[in-house]
């Protein structure tokens, strides 16, 4: 995830669907990866404890 997001953290956005502002965690970025499978057509949304209001 690391390598991913220093690489390429505008793909790695994309994918998210969502803007990242730090490295995501193993979890973050498992969720992340698997959303993007299941659901590649489906806008994907920040999930509930990264959302900021």
């Amino acid at each position: 995830m690391e390598r991913a997001y220093k690489i390429n953290p505008i793909l790695l956005c994309k994918i998210a669907g969502y803007p990242l502002t730090c490295i995501p965690t193993a979890s973050e970025f498992i969720e992340i990866i698997a959303s993007y499978i299941l659901h590649p057509s489906q806008p994907q949304t920040a999930p509930r404890h990264l959302i900021i209001l």
